[in-house]
């Protein structure tokens, strides 16, 4: 039996609710609420109990029996609030509002009663992998949150979009409690609540102009810059749960000696005995941080991923029925990140070369070396000590893409369109 976990919708629900109210000729409310309530199961393929163990076939990598883990159920739901005021005079439209969102990210995970998985090699067990589950993770974001301002200004034969916006985004981690493993390998665990995982705070302008330019309604050049910020969720709680920065799975090696498919030995045992070897990580389920966040990279001002928007045009009406556009466009990003090894250093890497295959199909032939390329010392092998910061702490890192556009846009004229309905 290969288990594919089915996975099936158990809740899914999208309830919206609006109000608009047109307080005075020039003065209109709107607000409105809505939730995504996503909810579902995996479900184990038929056949398949939580007492079959997951085995991988390390020859084909194929997986069969079971999975290793089941996220069961799985919980993301979100709910939002918008709020507006909008005035509108004989040269302005403005308009303030709030934008609000809450996430909910849970999944409660197992793996078999047995809180193991076997690899075999053709056929023969070679190592095991224990797990500290079940367990059930839980991350939060509050608050992703836009308070902005707008206005469209009529002038003449100019109209200007000027626009502001604040953001913040607030996630946190709430407390998490972990019963003992029900084989007394892993004891209970109590994390407490992490909050302002990330707390950023932005500003972000939003300008764009139009210009009728011969006053005749029919070109108009146009140009708009904005500010917007990367969308987030619970990535960055998720990455400083203490759940996940646990140890929840090692493996061992297994020799099984008198051919039973079955480990003799004691699991509960961290050090070698009987057919199993010592467990790779004696840090099981202990809160090892193997990756940590700059705290310039999660809090403050302006640190969040951006991204700035630019556009040019002139669009020119032919005719009734017909008009061209060319433009220009270009988009840069900004607060880009690294993770940095703080356990290695550049002298802890050896160059080394490969020889290509000879090829009539590679360059010269091949058969040439290819160097270049490094590999870690085997004393650093394995050191783990994750930081991640700025990239601007090591450089410049640019990102940006250009494109022109030219464009032609026409619809069918109603005086032939009747024609052909009268025929």
């Amino acid at each position: 039996i290969r288990d594919v976990a089915v996975t099936g919708v158990q809740t899914c629900a999208l309830p919206i609710s609006s109000w608009t109210a047109p307080l005075t000729s020039k003065l209109l409310f709107d607000a409105s609420f809505s939730a995504t309530i996503n909810r579902w199961p995996q479900f184990r393929a038929p056949g398949v109990t939580p007492d079959t163990i997951s085995i991988l076939e390390q020859s084909t990598g194929i997986r069969f029996n079971a999975r290793e883990t089941y996220d069961d159920p799985n919980v993301q739901d979100r709910y939002g609030e918008r709020f507006s005021l909008s005035y509108v005079t004989g040269t302005h439209n403005l308009k303030f509002g709030v934008q609000d969102e809450q996430g909910i990210l849970k999944a409660y995970r197992s793996s078999s009663s047995a809180n193991v998985s076997y690899t075999f090699n053709l056929g023969r067990p070679v190592s095991l992998t224990q797990f500290a589950t079940p367990y059930e993770l839980q991350n939060r974001f509050k608050h992703d949150l836009g308070i902005y301002a707008q206005d469209q200004w009529a002038i003449d034969r100019l109209t200007l979009n000027l626009g502001l916006r604040f953001d913040y985004f607030n996630g946190y981690v709430p407390p998490q409690h972990v019963a003992a493993t029900p084989n007394g390998w892993v004891p209970e665990r109590n994390y407490p609540k992490i909050e302002n995982v990330p707390n950023w705070k932005d500003i972000s302008p939003r300008v764009g102009a139009s210009y009728d330019l011969f006053g005749d309604g029919k070109t108009a050049l146009k140009f708009s810059l904005g500010r917007y910020v990367a969308k987030s969720v619970v990535e960055i709680a998720n990455g400083n749960n203490p759940i996940v920065a646990s140890v929840n799975q090692v493996s061992r090696s297994w020799n099984d000696t008198n051919n039973n498919f079955a480990p003799d030995c004691n699991l509960a045992n961290p050090l070698a005995n009987g057919e199993c070897g010592q467990l790779q990580n004696l840090n099981v389920g202990k809160t090892i941080a193997t990756t940590r966040y700059a705290d310039n990279v999660i809090h403050g001002f302006g640190v969040r991923p951006y991204n700035w928007d630019m556009s040019a045009e002139i669009q020119r009406q032919i005719g009734r029925q017909m008009s061209v556009t060319g433009g220009y466009y270009r988009n840069w990003y900004g607060n880009f990140r690294v993770t940095d090894n703080l356990n290695v250093e550049p002298t802890d890497f050896s160059a080394y070369c490969v020889t290509a295959p000879s090829d009539s199909r590679l360059p010269g032939g091949g058969g040439n070396q290819i160097c270049g390329l490094y590999d870690v010392n085997p004393a650093k092998f394995g050191q783990v000590n994750n930081l991640v910061r700025r990239a601007r702490d090591f450089g410049k890192q640019t990102q940006s893409s250009d494109f022109f556009t030219f464009s032609i846009d026409a619809r069918r004229s109603e005086e032939h369109t009747s024609e052909l309905q009268s025929r």
